[in-house]
């Protein structure tokens, strides 16, 4: 999964005997965020069994047997068609043109991503599909990244069923002072014992205003009464002033 800087040094040391691709006709260029883009797109292929083409791809470029192997190789884009300067049977490179099915014939399925930054920096990382693993090692593996029990379907692994008495939840408190902050907890361990924790914690996170003096407690449904009285021992002061955050926009290419 190429980058498409559109730069010679860029172009000729990412290519090799794999098939070729880049999001990039796609979606244009993100700036900072360009290799998400090339993520997304490469667990998308891993999880549907299925290599994407790259858009707009016409025909290999006219002058690609012309150019000597120790010259540069170029991408060359415009407005409505991409091009590409490489030397395609010396190489032995495919650029997916069409949806193309994995090869049958790789043991594991696996993408590399490469990526240039503006003042030279080079990322590049690796995906493998976790189920060309799972199976030499006798396991069963549930391979996306949807959750397995978020449907009713019947899909032959056994997972759990969901039950929020099971689950910890995050309870946040606050008050101007301290007698408030623990009269506070006192009344919502003897009223809210029985409210449902996952409704109490939201409205308590992003349904109240944060004052200066803060307490937490984590529970499980039912345990609401005992952890909430403990919940005395976390009160402490929260910073006076509220932090000041600058957002800094430096341009690409800056040494920061």
């Amino acid at each position: 999964e190429g980058h498409g800087t559109g730069t010679p040094v860029a172009s000729e040391s990412r290519t090799s005997p794999v098939f070729l691709g880049s999001v990039k006709p796609n979606i244009g260029h993100s700036e900072a965020a360009s290799s998400m883009g090339t993520i997304i797109k490469s667990i998308m292929a891993l999880e549907n069994d299925m290599l994407p083409p790259t858009a707009g791809l016409e025909r290999p470029h006219p002058n690609s047997k012309s150019i000597p192997f120790n010259k540069s190789v170029s991408v060359i884009l415009s407005a409505n068609k991409i091009h590409f300067a490489v030397k395609w049977n010396d190489f032995n490179i495919r650029v997916i043109t069409e949806p193309t099915p994995w090869p049958t014939s790789m043991p594991v399925r696996r993408i590399g991503i490469n990526a240039f930054g503006y003042g030279g920096t080079n990322a590049h990382a690796i995906l493998d599909n976790a189920a060309s693993l799972v199976p030499p090692a006798h396991l069963k593996g549930w391979r996306s990244v949807s959750r397995p029990h978020s449907s009713r379907a019947v899909n032959g692994h056994n997972w759990p069923s969901e039950n929020e008495d099971d689950y910890s939840h995050l309870l946040v408190f606050s008050a101007h002072d301290e007698p408030t902050l623990r009269n506070n907890l006192a009344d919502y361990a003897a009223r809210c014992r029985d409210a449902p924790l996952l409704d109490l914690a939201y409205t308590l996170g992003k349904r109240r205003s944060k004052f200066k003096r803060r307490a937490f407690a984590i529970a499980k449904q039912g345990s609401l009464t005992s952890v909430v009285q403990d919940a005395t021992a976390t009160i402490t002061t929260a910073p006076s002033d509220s932090t000041r955050i600058a957002f800094v926009f430096s341009g690409h290419g800056a040494q920061w």
